[in-house]
């Protein structure tokens, strides 16, 4: 007797179902029935008459689609033919799965392309003699029915099956599947999704401690999308040992569709392989290979990370392979010299087959087989591996002599194949879609994200609308995927002993979802994880942003009080909420420390050489290694080989030494004498409640007509320093009237008579002040018109600190306006938070 089940996974666990009650009754041998998936069945009974035909698998198919477009002399040029080939493969069974007319009108260049496609491909595949799985339904149903119908069995709670089905089971005269409707069960609402998961786990923790044999069924809506999500709150609450030594793979649950076997470290490893030559090679491309486990374990992976960072600190961004062999240790000499012999074999062009034994050579140079085959998992992983690649050779009739390059790319495509080891311990919890686990009976059935979602109709585009909708393609409108939906999950029900269901209240972005229409609503019915419901958000108006308190342990810097100049809600989103845009990624040594090196090497330079007499007395040659000197103490404390590599520290510590003289060159044309009195100073102080934190560049003592006077030094590396942004009542560049500010009431920094940008500009140093005693610290080369100040020095101090105390009473008060148009620059990620028809004033601009 066959028992039909409607897929491969439910044939298996009825299987197993099976054995298990024989062995609880106390028999140790039974003759068990023959459960088959009816995908299987199909392909058995086809068989079963000697067709003429082989069957192709996927890989096969997919080749001669983009051998098809490629060739077909009528399509235009494709960006990517193998994606488009797929496409393809995915509207021919489409067709053949719901019996779609082949006759339909065709109204756009694609669905007429593709009618061509399947015409030239079902032509090659008639002389090939082949055809794949998604036929096998047509042809079976060509034939005359049989006199007897096959003597199967299947359980209740089919559900739906695909048309091509449908016309099978009644062609062979096979009773019709139960689909009896049951209620759904009360659906459980959470906060959110992950509080959802959360639940979900806790509820599977208590089902297993009331019956630990139980079967649990976990029904998600999309398992790629949640896998990562729900992988997190079972570890949590059911695996909390699963990142111990050892006890990575035994967890209680598994997933109905296996991962992608290219997805391993070790296929992650051979497709490197596959794209070595014996021409210089990407660094990265060599890590890949060193740094991968699977490949290089034990004291071979030890001495392939030692080779690595001795790549690193070289700087090499290309390696040949020799170069590789006399740079590699001996625990690595004679694998990475297999290596190297094989690739020498390597040929221009070949059959995938010859490809296949050649890259498989490859993989044997650099890790011996039978290694690892005392771990179950790996020696599984191996052996699939391996049989996987042997699809390349199926491929020689149909590609013919490849490049290296093509080799690669089809190599990645047969490892695409599922790969799932077995395991040798009770895994009572099973999760997949509701099309996954139908067929299959439960103890207990749980489904996750039951919320109806508005969902748009996602026809395909190579098919006509009209005839998928009739047809029953339920991606074709959004009432059929509701329908088919259901009948699903009315499927599983019926298999189920008990069933329940979670819902999250809302969904990623915060809008609200609804449940199921005919289920009864038990409103959060699974506990939120905080211990006290929140309040529900108040508008904006309704809700302002509180005043600044100490517990927050907000220090204000420079960088706040500019922001706030900018904006306002700058100091509250970026101070108080810590929310800053993600880094820019940059090549070599990041601007930002690029400037930090500068300060300390200046630091390192004033601290031996501390007046400028000290400057002008340095001959050349002790100029140079004065600075030499410096930037070597900067180097050492802030840029480390080992994160950069020794040629970016080499061609930095150059840079440094061009710009450190060509400004202290421009220093030294200062009229007045001067002596260095500090160097990066911390000022720490408070206006009110609010402290704040300041680290000072250089303060330098100045011997004037009037006296000495000090004067207080920014240096800038970055954008140009403009002393206009002193002026008005939204300073542009607070930071020196800050300092100035705060300076003036520290002993040490009296007559505080000046401040300056630095500005250590390559090809242009500038030394931009306003002082009390001169207009310019350097004497300008050209002749240029005197400005007038319209404040006095002690005016002018004045003026700054009354700004600068009612932002800070400002920033403590929570003050949050913004101008969208001021977030430019730096600050134009922040634009985002601001409604753009919303001004400063918080009124729309109609």
């Amino acid at each position: 007797m066959t028992v039909l089940l409607p897929n491969d996974l439910a044939a298996r666990e009825a299987g197993f179902d099976y054995a298990m009650t024989q062995r609880a009754a106390g028999a140790q041998v039974w003759t068990p029935p023959g459960f088959i998936g009816f995908t299987r069945h199909i392909e058995q009974r086809w068989a079963a008459g000697w067709p003429a035909e082989g069957l192709i698998n996927d890989v096969q198919r997919l080749a001669l689609w983009q051998m098809v477009l490629t060739e077909d002399a009528q399509t235009p040029p494709l960006l990517a033919p193998q994606a488009t080939a797929r496409l393809a493969m995915t509207a021919d069974d489409l067709q053949h799965h719901y019996r779609l007319r082949t006759g339909a009108p065709l109204y756009t260049l694609e669905q007429r392309l593709f009618q061509r496609w399947q015409a030239e491909v079902q032509t090659r595949m008639t002389a090939l003699k082949v055809l794949p799985a998604s036929h096998l339904p047509d042809q079976l149903l060509a034939q005359p029915p049989p006199t007897t119908p096959p003597a199967v069995q299947h359980p209740q709670g089919w559900g739906p099956l695909l048309p091509s089905h449908q016309a099978l089971w009644a062609h062979w005269g096979l009773p019709a599947a139960d689909t009896a409707a049951r209620p759904l069960p009360t659906v459980q609402v959470c906060p959110d999704r992950h509080s959802q998961f959360r639940a979900i786990a806790e509820r599977v923790l208590q089902m297993l401690n009331d019956q630990p044999d139980a079967r649990v069924l976990l029904v998600v809506d999309d398992l790629d999308s949640h896998r990562a999500g729900l992988d997190a709150a079972l570890t949590e609450v059911l695996a909390p040992w699963r990142h111990q030594p050892g006890l990575s793979d035994r967890l209680p649950w598994r997933w109905a569709s296996a991962g992608r076997l290219r997805d391993t470290a070790l296929a992650t490893g051979w497709l490197s392989l596959a794209s070595l030559s014996l021409r210089p090679q990407r660094s990265h491309d060599w890590q890949t290979i060193l740094l991968n486990p699977a490949l290089l374990g034990g004291d071979a992976a030890l001495a392939a990370a030692k080779l690595d960072a001795r790549i690193l600190d070289a700087g090499w961004t290309q390696l040949a392979a020799q170069e590789l062999l006399t740079l590699s240790p001996p625990s690595l000499h004679q694998r990475l010299a297999a290596l190297i012999a094989v690739l020498e074999q390597a040929p221009r062009r070949a059959l995938p087959s010859d490809w296949q034994a050649h890259l498989l050579a490859r993989l044997r140079a650099i890790r011996p087989l039978g290694a690892t085959q005392a771990d179950s998992h790996l020696f599984q992983l191996e052996r699939r591996l391996f049989e996987a690649s042997e699809r390349l050779g199926q491929l020689d009739r149909l590609l013919g002599p490849i490049s290296a390059s093509a080799a690669q790319q089809w190599l990645g495509e047969v490892l695409n194949s599922p790969f799932q080891p077995r395991v040798e311990h009770a895994q009572p919890i099973l999760i997949g879609t509701a099309a996954q686990l139908l067929g299959i009976p439960s103890d207990r059935l749980i489904f996750a994200n039951v919320e109806t979602t508005a969902r748009s109709a996602g026809p395909h585009p190579l098919l006509p609308f009209a005839e998928q909708r009739d047809g029953g393609v339920p991606d074709a409108d959004p009432l059929l995927a509701a329908a088919n939906a259901r009948a699903v999950r009315q499927a599983l029900m019926a298999l189920a002993q008990h069933c329940e269901a979670f819902m999250p209240a809302v969904d990623s972005l915060g809008q609200p979802l609804t449940p199921p229409a005919g289920c009864d609503l038990e409103p959060h019915a699974a506990p939120p994880r905080r211990s006290r419901a929140l309040p529900d958000p108040a508008l904006p108006e309704d809700d302002p942003v509180p005043v600044l308190r100490p517990a927050e342990e907000v220090a204000a810097s420079a960088g706040t009080f500019e922001r706030f100049f900018v904006a306002p809600l700058l100091t509250v989103v970026v101070d108080r909420l810590s929310s800053k845009p993600l880094p820019r990624r940059t090549r070599g040594v990041p601007p930002g420390v690029q400037g930090r090196l500068s300060h300390d090497a200046l630091m390192h330079f004033w601290k031996t050489h501390k007046t400028s007499a000290a400057l002008h007395s340095l001959a050349p040659n002790s100029f140079e290694a004065a600075i030499g000197e410096a930037v070597d103490a900067a180097i050492a404390s802030g840029l480390h080989a080992r994160h950069f590599g020794a040629a970016w520290v080499a061609l930095e510590r150059r840079r440094l030494i061009s710009q450190l003289a060509e400004w202290l060159g421009h220093e030294r044309r200062r009229s007045e004498p001067f002596t260095v009195i500090a160097c990066e100073k911390s000022l720490r102080t408070e206006w009110d409640t609010l402290p704040i934190h300041l680290r000072l560049d250089r303060a330098d003592s100045v011997t004037t007509a009037d006296g000495p006077q000090v004067l207080l030094i920014d240096y800038k590396t970055g954008a140009d320093a403009n002393p206009s942004g002193w002026k008005g009542d939204h300073l542009k560049a607070p930071q020196l009237p800050l300092y100035a500010v705060l300076a003036r009431q520290l002993p040490d920094f009296q007559p505080l008579g000046g401040i300056a940008f630095a500005h250590l500009k390559a090809g242009h140093p500038a030394l931009s002040a306003r002082t009390a005693w001169a207009q310019y610290l350097i004497p300008p080369t050209k002749k240029t018109n005197t400005r007038t100040q319209s404040l006095t020095w002690p005016e002018q101090l004045a003026a700054w600190e009354y700004t600068l105390r009612d932002a800070a009473t400002a920033i403590q008060e929570g003050c949050a306006g913004v101008d969208p148009a001021r977030l430019t620059q730096n600050h134009a990620p922040y634009r985002d938070l601001v409604d753009p028809d919303v001004n400063d004033d918080g009124e729309s601009d109609e």
